[in-house]
């Protein structure tokens, strides 16, 4: 099944916690459904498809009408980490019909606000988070050899750090990296 009503904070997998059959799938929050779905892509003659990677179910769901995942992201970690806005209601209180308001009033779904969650997502028997990755400190050659890690946030930070930093001395070992990858 595709149809959703809230896809939002879509996320493509670059992690190394999970199996390799998950780098590359896109994961995406649905707060109105309480779930969030994972979509295999596949790309063949330069179309991009994606398909559900569950038949007749979803990478996450809860029965708790409260869970509204609204953003994911890959961690440091390797982790899927997904924000939880928590709340009972999400719709404009001008777009709530009369039956609407009933069942909310009744359930207490008004309140209380403010109960945000993060979630990291790890498959069974994953080691505790490590955090310490020590990019921030890291020298430029050091920061250059980090393009090339699995983990796909190690990447993205490690070029951030490059981009900041502005040191003309990565040119020569961008340049290396680029003729030996």
């Amino acid at each position: 099944m595709y149809a959703v009503t809230a896809a939002c904070g879509p996320v493509i997998y670059r992690g190394t916690l999970f199996p390799a059959e998950f780098r590359g799938d896109a994961f995406i929050a649905e707060p109105s459904g309480n779930l969030i779905k994972r979509i295999k892509l596949t790309e063949q003659d330069g179309l991009l498809k994606g398909a559900n990677a569950y038949e007749g179910t979803e990478f996450l769901t809860s029965t708790d009408e409260r869970f509204r995942p609204v953003n994911l992201f890959n961690g440091p970690d390797g982790a899927l980490y997904v924000v939880d806005l928590y709340r009972g209601v999400l719709q404009h209180r001008t777009y709530v019909t009369s039956y609407l308001r009933k069942q909310i009033e009744e359930r207490g779904l008004e309140s209380p606000r403010a109960l945000g969650r993060i979630w990291r997502i790890t498959p069974t028997g994953a080691p505790k988070a490590k955090f310490d990755v020590g990019l921030g400190h890291a020298s430029t050659a050091e920061l250059v050899s980090q393009l090339a890690n699995p983990n796909g946030w190690t990447r993205d930070t490690a070029q951030r750090l490059l981009v900041e930093k502005r040191d003309p001395a990565a040119t020569p070992l961008l340049s290396k990296l680029a003729v030996d990858a």
